[in-house]
C-alpha cells in the first residue's frame, strides 16, 4: 500500500474517532428538537441540535436529519480546529473542543483566550477556560457545569 493511501485511511479513522467522541459528548447533554423551537438567549428559532441557520417557526425535521445536520456540524468544526492551529491536539483534545463549540458558538470560542492558550500549548490554561462557560445566560447551571466537567476529563484523557 502506498503511504499516501495508508495516511488517507490513518485520517478517516481519527476523523472518524472525533465524529463518534464528539457526537456521543454532545448528545449526552443535548435533546434535538424536531420543531422549530424558540431559544430566548439566542433570540431566534432553532431545530435539531441547535441549528439556527434557516430556522422558521414551524419548520419540522426528521430525527434522520438531525443526525445528519449534528454529523454536518461537528465536521465543520473539526476541519476550523483542525487547519486554524499549527499545535498538535490529540482526537480527544479536538472532540472536547469541538463540544464546546458547539455549545458557545464558533464566534464565542474565536473571541475567547482559548485559541491564544491553544497557540501557547498552555493546556491549562484551556482547560481551567472550559469551566467559564457554565451559564445559561447569566445563571450558572448543573446542567453546564456537568458538561464542562465532561469536557475536560475528556480534553486530559489520552487517546
Amino acid at each position: 500500500m502506498k503511504d499516501g493511501k495508508l495516511s488517507s485511511i490513518i485520517f478517516l479513522t481519527l476523523r472518524n474517532n472525533y465524529m463518534k467522541n464528539t457526537i456521543e459528548l454532545i448528545k449526552l447533554f443535548e435533546t434535538p428538537f424536531l420543531y422549530a423551537t424558540y431559544c430566548s438567549h439566542k433570540d431566534k428559532y432553532i431545530i435539531g441540535y441547535g441549528q439556527d441557520i434557516n430556522v422558521y417557526n414551524g419548520l419540522t425535521w426528521t430525527i434522520e436529519k438531525c443526525e445528519q445536520d449534528l454529523k454536518n456540524q461537528v465536521n465543520t468544526i473539526h476541519k476550523i480546529l483542525k487547519f486554524n492551529f499549527e499545535v498538535f491536539l490529540n482526537s480527544n483534545q479536538i472532540s472536547a473542543l469541538a463540544s464546546l463549540i458547539h455549545d458557545i458558538e464558533m464566534e464565542t470560542f474565536l473571541k475567547s483566550k482559548i485559541p491564544y492558550y491553544i497557540k501557547d500549548r498552555n493546556f491549562v490554561l484551556v482547560n481551567n477556560a472550559f469551566l467559564m462557560y457554565n451559564k445559561n445566560g447569566r445563571v450558572v447551571t448543573s446542567k453546564k457545569v456537568a458538561r464542562r466537567k465532561q469536557e475536560q476529563l475528556l480534553f486530559n484523557s489520552v487517546d
